[in-house]
């Protein structure tokens, strides 16, 4: 069983134009690294999830709930 401190933790702070992503290292002294924001578009959203997939670690990925998060959740 994978140790579950070595996940890579993204989230997705939405708002109706842009995407603020943070990426989090869960290992002990772990960074909080700024990606950028994106456009809160789809073709956006999946090149990004692209590069997301990529990283070595297991990945967790969150999204901010409330109206303008659900459209990313679908």
């Amino acid at each position: 069983m994978k140790d579950e401190l070595s996940v890579t933790c993204v989230g997705f702070d939405v708002s109706r134009d842009k995407l603020a992503v943070p990426v989090a290292d869960r290992t002990p002294g772990g960074e909080v690294v700024s990606w950028g924001t994106f456009e809160n578009a789809p073709a956006s959203v999946h090149t990004l999830l692209r590069n997301i997939a990529k990283l070595a670690t297991p990945v967790a990925v969150c999204y901010q709930a409330g109206p303008t998060g659900y459209g990313l959740y679908r």
